[in-house]
């Protein structure tokens, strides 16, 4: 029983330790992708050691308004910069995929600004094939990055 609280205190030191040896770890990049009539704000994480060209994943946000690190913000917990952001799953896939040698890309989709944040006018009247093109596009821009191996 000792043994393993003592693994689980290593564990809690090692995950509390994890964020800051990642950020250092991160090389980021920040792109803009032209998506319909839309310029979109996209980021390639790629390792910061390494030799490039990397495997690369895109992150594909499915049909709901999603910014790039597909944000859940909490709608009864507020902060100086607006609700309180309760989880950012894509950034925390990119940071996971990057720690084992992956290139990421990740954007904000058609009309998307922020977490729950876009011109909604206009979002709402996209179509899947809009979403689908839009997807092509950002495939296709990174595989002619020079990180990027296709």
């Amino acid at each position: 029983m000792k043994l393993l609280r003592l693994v689980a205190l290593w564990t809690l030191v090692a995950l509390a330790a994890a964020p800051e040896a990642l950020a250092e770890s991160i090389a980021r990049e920040q792109l803009s992708l032209q998506l319909g009539d839309w310029t979109s704000v996209a980021e390639l994480a790629y390792p910061a050691e390494g030799t490039p060209p990397f495997p690369t994943v895109v992150l594909i946000p499915g049909s709901g308004v999603a910014d790039m690190d597909h944000t859940v913000v909490s709608p009864f917990e507020y902060g100086p910069e607006g609700p309180a952001s309760l989880s950012s799953i894509f950034r925390d896939i990119a940071q996971r995929l990057v720690e084992q040698g992956f290139a990421v890309v990740r954007y904000n989709k058609r009309y998307v600004t922020g977490p729950n944040q876009a011109d909604f006018n206009r979002f709402y009247l996209l179509t899947l094939d809009d979403f689908l093109d839009d997807a092509r596009s950002v495939v296709e821009t990174a595989k002619a990055h020079p990180l990027v191996d296709e």
